[in-house]
């Protein structure tokens, strides 16, 4: 089968794949054809279906090399395969992670179901909003993450859904179409003194955690608030396989909606 056109260039990136992100696609392609009980030539057709190609841009011996990880593959053939990857992402957190959590921290919060605008009413009007992440570093503050907390009907946790793009914390604004973002999802539990998150990276399932407080200008109210603490996430460097280090990090979150 031909290689794909010299010219061809990939329609989620204009800025090239790190080999930590290669490694996010291989991973997902790796556990899909596991889970799915397919080998390379299903995995092709299925690639080139969902975008819309045909098989010659998916040749066969270079998605063979490039799942075996024995060759460095070209942009235009790695963007093909990490769309197709963000299809089948993994789900959701569970609310069952989120009941375990609360019980093994034993934090039994009010009912959600309450009529009052007091406990948990009063925590989801507060909590649930979009916000915008930003590290402390050694160069001051950064972008870090776009992220989301979702009420959960009738639960006394939070959905929360994150996208980084920023991993490296480098100053300036990261580009809103980077390709080399990562997608968490996960819970947070807690009450206006203090909250905790687990979130788990899609394609990986690496984990990361949140440990936040509640800052507002509002006391009473806190109309306008802020969250504010420390994540820990696992470093995406080198291989999958290799002995990875947890890092810290100063974060906070500052609502815009």
């Amino acid at each position: 089968m031909a290689e794909p056109e010299a010219g061809y260039e990939p329609s989620v990136t204009d800025t090239g794949f790190a080999r930590e992100d290669r490694e996010r696609v291989r991973s997902a392609l790796l556990r899909y054809m596991d889970e799915n009980q397919i080998g390379i030539p299903t995995l092709q057709k299925r690639i080139a279906s969902h975008n819309g190609r045909s098989e010659d841009l998916i040749p066969l011996k270079t998605l063979q090399r490039f799942v075996a990880g024995t060759h460095r593959t070209n942009d235009a053939f790695v963007a093909l395969c990490y769309k197709f990857a963000q299809n089948f992402a993994l789900p959701a957190a569970s609310d069952g992670l989120g009941d375990a959590l609360l019980r093994f921290l034993d934090l039994p919060g009010p009912a959600a179901g309450a009529d009052t605008r007091s406990g948990a009413m009063r925590l989801k009007d507060m909590l649930a909003h979009n916000y915008r992440g930003t590290a402390a570093t050694d160069n001051g503050e950064v972008d870090y993450s776009e992220l989301e907390i979702e009420a959960v009907p009738y639960k006394d946790h939070f959905r929360v859904r994150e996208t980084v793009r920023n991993r490296l914390l480098q100053p300036g604004a990261a580009p809103s179409n980077s390709p080399a973002i990562h997608r968490y999802e996960g819970i947070v539990v807690g009450n206006e003194s203090g909250l905790f998150g687990v979130l788990r990276e899609e394609l990986t399932g690496y984990i990361k955690t949140y440990a936040l407080s509640v800052e507002s200008d509002d006391p009473i109210f806190k109309t306008k608030i802020d969250l504010m603490g420390q994540a820990v996430e696992m470093p995406f460097e080198g291989s999958l396989l290799s002995a990875t280090v947890p890092r810290s990090f100063p974060i906070t979150l500052r609502r815009e909606s």
